[in-house]
């Protein structure tokens, strides 16, 4: 491994955090769109999400004769807003919420993906049953109030912000193209476009980023995986990222010819909790349009350089010599 760059929210590293470093103006007739397509279907999705909430209310156990200590979730009614400039969040939709007229950083939605992604990092970091979830959440594929019927509010939510087509052009544009100018650099001596982060002479590249840099990626270069090689008890929905999973890009050669091989790798979450087994993850195949060969996702050169193409560049930061080594 000659290098490894990693995110740290206590600075905007325009590779993770593009858009909270500067990278491109978003349209904001775009973000509008996004915006309203949010408050238009809120009352409808958290409907059809009913079942899931309702377990999540369970485990908070919040009433309204708390005297004020905490908010039910039915009262909070949920409200996106949209960056129209000034300073930067960390993305430029945020859906938060409302009660009466306070408005919350999280509606039922944000605090419903993270509350159950809680739940998951406890169970994962070993933590005794009885306090994970306060003892009401039970494991994966178990009987009471299960974690992954609560990660559906988490998956739902996911896909609303980080798998939307606009949302991951802005948000993942910097870090297809650093995927793109290290592979193509190795593969076809192609100059970069921007400034990759590791020597020319790297054998291995670590780019450690966020859950959310995983599903703009894979978004924007059409790419997907489930969860159906796991044991039945760990599996959860396709596409969501996993704690420390990794979406790995492999140059291969076939004769003349150039590929790049495409794979998921992650523990299962039972691995993650007992570390039985943890030293052999699981590689998770992934889908995608342009991979070749049934089986594996093997992408000829110049159609990953159609993938990479897909960054759009005004979302890709000029060459930062403070990031770039």
């Amino acid at each position: 491994m000659d290098w490894m760059r990693t995110s740290s929210d206590k600075e905007k590293d325009p590779l993770f955090h593009p858009f909270g470093a500067g990278c491109g103006t978003p349209d904001g007739a775009e973000l509008k769109k996004i915006a309203d397509r949010f408050n238009d279907n809120r009352e409808e999705w958290y409907e059809k999400n009913a079942g899931d909430f309702i377990l999540l209310e369970q485990v908070l156990a919040c009433s309204r004769d708390d005297e004020g200590k905490c908010i039910p979730l039915p009262d909070v009614t949920d409200f996106a807003t949209y960056w129209q400039g000034g300073d930067r969040p960390a993305s430029p939709i945020l859906w938060g919420g409302f009660v009466n007229e306070m408005n919350l950083k999280s509606g039922r939605f944000a605090y419903g993906s993270t509350a159950s992604e809680m739940f998951l990092l406890e169970y994962t970091n070993g933590m005794p049953a009885e306090q994970v979830g306060w003892g009401k959440v039970k494991p994966p594929n178990r009987t009471g109030k299960p974690i992954a019927s609560m990660l559906r509010l988490h998956d739902f939510y996911f896909t609303k912000m980080n798998r939307d087509d606009y949302l991951s052009k802005v948000m993942g544009s910097s870090l297809v193209r650093e995927i793109g100018d290290l592979i193509l650099r190795k593969a076809k001596g192609t100059e970069p476009k921007g400034c990759p982060h590791a020597s020319d002479k790297a054998q291995f590249v670590g780019l450690v980023g966020h859950d959310t840099n995983l599903a703009n990626v894979g978004k924007l270069m059409s790419l997907g995986w489930n969860f159906d090689a796991l044991p039945v008890e760990d599996r959860l929905s396709d596409d969501d990222p996993l704690p420390a999973g990794a979406l790995v890009f492999e140059l291969r050669g076939r004769g003349s010819a150039s590929f790049v091989r495409v794979y998921y790798v992650t523990q299962s979450l039972t691995q993650m909790r007992t570390g039985i087994d943890a030293s052999k993850p699981y590689r998770i195949r992934v889908r995608g349009e342009k991979c070749s060969v049934a089986g594996e996702c093997d992408i000829p050169i110049d159609a990953f350089n159609d993938l990479v193409n897909r960054a759009d560049p005004q979302f890709c930061c000029a060459c930062v010599k403070k990031y770039a080594r």
